[in-house]
């Protein structure tokens, strides 16, 4: 069920960064957003790749009206969180709205990345199911200066103990909100790395988190990247 309060309350959060209007104006549909934005796409404008994304990740998770929706309540029956009368408004919504492929999303955030839209990055990371070294690399180049990213990061670190080497774990596991995300198993993770980072690269880190939490976005890149000589 825990599972299940997460996942409410991320597309509740998705929703309302996706649409900063709709709590005041109720007649502002997702779907005319969406015809909106893509018409600014066809003219090479990718200034609202961000509200794009939210929206098509919010409603690619929404399930659609009937029969979907109905086995979804089932299925969802005894999550607390869940506000049923929001609920069905955001299917409602979402029923005009077209689901979009993993292709179609990864070609237009690469014309956003390449038209000089540096949001594009956590949107073609967010986009990856799986811990490669492209969805590193992507994150790696939000991170300093998107707390998402930082997150993301964090959480690959928690679920991938195997895939990435301890110091770097120590690191993102420390300036991510995985702590107040995830405290137990936040608390197993960094306990277990106490036995596998040494006293001088512990030291460097510790160095190195401290500098990260006032640090400007060029600093947090040097940071970035003599984490990665560690």
């Amino acid at each position: 069920m825990k599972k299940n309060i997460i996942f409410t309350m991320a597309t509740s959060m998705l929703l309302m960064n996706a649409t900063p209007s709709y709590a005041a104006n109720d007649e502002l549909k997702l779907s005319k957003q969406i015809k909106k934005i893509e018409k600014k796409f066809n003219k090479g404008d990718f200034s609202n790749i961000e509200t794009y994304g939210n929206i098509i990740t919010l409603c690619n998770a929404t399930p659609k009206s009937g029969a979907e929706f109905d086995s979804w309540k089932i299925i969802h029956i005894d999550d607390e969180a869940l506000n049923n009368k929001s609920m069905k408004k955001q299917v409602k919504q979402c029923d005009k709205i077209r689901k979009k492929g993993y292709r179609d999303l990864e070609h237009l955030y690469k014309l956003a990345q390449d038209s000089g839209e540096k949001v594009a990055s956590l949107l073609l990371a967010r986009l990856i199911p799986y811990p490669s070294s492209d969805k590193v690399e992507l994150l790696l180049s939000a991170a300093s200066w998107s707390q998402e990213g930082v997150d993301l990061l964090g959480k690959l670190m928690l679920d991938n103990e195997l895939d990435f080497p301890p110091v770097h774990r120590k690191f993102w596991l420390r300036v991510s909100n995985m702590s107040a995300f995830y405290p137990d198993e936040y608390t197993q993770a960094d306990n277990q790395l106490l036995s596998l980072v040494d006293g001088v690269d512990m030291l460097a880190i510790e160095e190195l988190i401290t500098q990260w939490q006032d640090a400007t976005v060029d600093e947090r890149n040097n940071i970035i990247n003599v984490l990665k000589e560690i």
